[in-house]
């Protein structure tokens, strides 16, 4: 069994000229976690995986791996496998050598990187292709080749950024199974950057959702998704009708939000502010043929298996997805709208 090692960041800040990349990260990765960092372009999650390989240094703040603190260890002695968003591929080697490169390196024996290209390109199912170039090779074939290069020093910690932008969308959700599968079986501490919501939700074990420098929220995909703390993050993943509300009643188990589709509940008793803003996502709403909110259909939008259905009342609009074959209404017509109190999400700034 591989060593197992976990990653850990505290307080990290990276600064370039007056501009502050990363604002006091902290953060921690068990091993063997499949671990996304998710955010937009430009709020710092590049920076904060260079700074874990060791290709920027912080400002501030301590990188480590298990308890051993890394900050001056240089990025070749880190065992790290790395996975760029363009694959960094050597032109003018054949798949063999930009596979065997870091093990050349290693000062390996010719033999022991035989055998170690062999295994890699069997793990990728890339057999048969070690005499071809990357200028060969299909953009999932050149994927393939990078993770294979980054596997192949048997890496304590596997660090992939954007690694699947630019395959075309079919290609890309195959291997997301494809990538989430060898991560289990190989049991390789993995941090994945990425902007893309439906990569991190179908394939992480925990999430950490990033925005202007600072971590906004670390869970599990389904926490994230359903039980998102502020605004951002409830708005960057997913889809989600937001309505500004004001609390006018509460007890121990749920407080009475007034929101200008009429009384909604909320488990949420913690909230302390009477001025809210709360969420919840589309495919949690019920449409009845009764109910104490009404509202009228404005549009339907037919998908295949499920439909987009705009409701309004006043000025005020939200959006359910349901199943196609559930609608009993159409256009123009009222219907009842029921959420459940676990689903109305008070949501912090």
């Amino acid at each position: 069994m591989r060593d197992l090692v976990s990653v850990r960041l505290k307080d990290i800040v990276k600064r370039f000229g007056k501009y502050e990349a990363l604002r006091g990260i902290t953060l921690e990765i068990k091993d063997r976690d499949f671990f996304f960092i998710l955010g937009p372009s430009g709020c710092g999650k590049t920076t904060l995986l260079r700074i874990i390989a060791g290709l920027y240094e912080p400002d501030e703040g301590e990188v480590y791996f298990d308890n051993n603190l890394v900050n001056k260890v240089p990025p070749h002695k880190r065992n790290i496998g790395m996975v760029f968003q363009n694959y960094a591929l050597w032109p003018h080697m054949t798949v063999y050598d930009n596979i065997a490169y870091g093990l050349k390196a290693r000062n390996y024996s010719k033999a022991e990187i035989d055998k170690k290209v062999k295994w890699s390109l069997k793990l990728v199912r890339l057999e048969g292709m070690e005499k071809k170039y990357p200028n060969q090779l299909s953009g999932g074939q050149q994927q393939r080749v990078a993770l294979a290069r980054a596997l192949v020093i048997e890496p304590d910690v596997l660090l992939l950024d954007e690694p699947l932008s630019n395959l075309d969308a079919k290609l890309r959700a195959n291997m997301r199974s494809e990538l989430k599968f060898l991560q289990k079986d190989l049991g390789i501490t993995t941090i994945y950057v990425t902007h893309d919501q439906a990569e991190a939700l179908s394939m992480a074990d925990n999430i950490a959702v990033m925005n202007i420098g600072v971590i906004e929220q670390v869970g599990s995909p389904r926490e994230i998704y359903l039980k998102p703390r502020t605004k951002f993050v409830a708005d960057f993943i997913g889809e989600i009708n937001f309505l500004n509300g004001n609390i006018v009643d509460r007890d121990d188990n749920y407080v009475i939000i007034d929101t200008p589709i009429g009384k909604l509940k909320s488990l949420d008793t913690s909230v302390n502010s009477t001025d809210v803003v709360i969420g919840f996502r589309p495919e949690r709403i019920k449409l009845t043929k009764s109910g104490d909110i009404k509202m009228k259909v404005k549009g339907i939008m037919f998908y295949g298996f499920f439909e987009e259905v705009i409701l309004s009342y006043d000025d005020t609009e939200i959006k359910v997805i349901q199943k196609g074959e559930e609608r009993w209404f159409d256009i123009n017509d009222e219907v009842g709208v029921e959420i459940e109190p676990d689903d109305v999400i008070v949501l912090r700034d």
